[in-house]
């Protein structure tokens, strides 16, 4: 069966063209340009870079103006694009074939995404669909990306001071450690400076004898109103003005006054300046002997501990010796 071929008529108008065709050529050919242009700016660079080498040294700047009319801050930006994205065949499309991203980028945000790191840069722009931003939008990316890596940057520095002023502490607290292991005995047995025990001596012994001075004087005063008291519950209770009960009582305690006053005033008298220095000081070894035993449980490492433990037995062997020949008279 013969089939007849129906021809449009010549003057038969043109499909419609519809919005969405006319947005995708518009991004294709957009896309296009921008990788011709960013090509031409790593072309021009690789160029630039060549002829910067060849040129003495002096004549770079006037050959840029006089020869191929570029300032020397975008010839600066062409050289920097050829040596972050060019490919050393000479082509982008060679060796950043596998970086499709940064191939679709104009030349503008190739520039901005300079300020991510080699390694980054490719994630970085696949991550936030760069190719798909604004150059405000771009830009304000960077600016954001910039700022996080100064504050992450800021606060890496902090550690790393904070870091090496903890290690300087830990050498030098490891140095006076292995100074102390190496002369235990001397550490153990040296002797303060006689004048500053002395003045803390004489301080605290001055600060008990006025204690007792003053326990004295308060019992005094207690003693004076319990006997006056005493004196006017005795007389009314011989007047018949108060019970007989509450006068003795009165006098009982003016009686344990007394006794008490006794007792204070014979502290004091015995209480003199060797007496009292023999017990500040008794008191003052009591406290240090305590805290050199909690020292020496501190101590982990057994040799160490051991030497220390020796170096207090030679003190107080010492000691021991020199009360001995004090006792004896020799």
């Amino acid at each position: 069966m013969n089939q007849e071929i129906v021809k449009a008529p010549e003057n038969a108008p043109a499909p419609a063209r519809t919005i969405e065709v006319i947005t995708a050529e518009i991004v294709t050919i957009k896309r296009q340009a921008q990788q011709i242009a960013l090509y031409i700016a790593i072309e021009l660079g690789r160029r630039l870079t060549e002829a910067k080498e060849l040129l003495p040294y002096g004549e770079w700047g006037p050959w840029l103006e006089k020869s191929v009319d570029f300032s020397q801050v975008t010839a600066t930006r062409y050289m920097k694009l050829f040596e972050e994205y060019a490919a050393p065949q000479g082509s982008i499309f060679g060796a950043e074939t596998e970086f499709s991203t940064l191939k679709n980028l104009s030349v503008s945000k190739a520039l901005a995404l300079l300020a991510v790191p080699e390694e980054e840069r490719e994630a970085f722009a696949a991550e936030h669909h760069v190719d798909e931003l604004s150059t405000r939008q771009t830009d304000e990316l960077i600016a954001e990306y910039k700022a996080k890596l100064a504050a992450s940057e800021e606060a890496k520095a902090a550690a790393e001071g904070k870091l090496e002023s903890a290690n300087i502490e830990r050498d030098s607290l490891a140095k006076q450690v292995k100074e102390l292991e190496a002369r235990p005995v001397e550490v153990a047995v040296q002797e303060p400076d006689p004048a500053e025990i002395q003045a803390r001596v004489d301080a605290a012994v001055k600060e008990a004898m006025a204690g007792e001075k003053a326990k004295s004087k308060d019992l005094r005063a207690k003693l004076k109103a319990a006997e006056d008291r005493a004196n006017t519950l005795a007389k009314e209770a011989e007047d018949g003005k108060s019970k007989a009960t509450e006068a003795a009582e009165a006098v009982a305690e003016r009686d344990k006054l007394r006794e008490k006053l006794r007792d204070a005033e014979k502290r004091l008298a015995l209480s003199d300046a060797a007496v009292a220095r023999f017990g500040v000081l008794f008191q003052q070894s009591q406290d240090v002997m305590n805290k050199l035993l909690e020292a020496l449980a501190a101590v982990t490492d057994a040799d160490t501990a051991a030497r220390l433990r020796q170096a207090a037995g030679a003190m107080l062997r010492k000691f021991l010796e020199l009360t001995d020949k004090e006792a004896s008279g020799t």
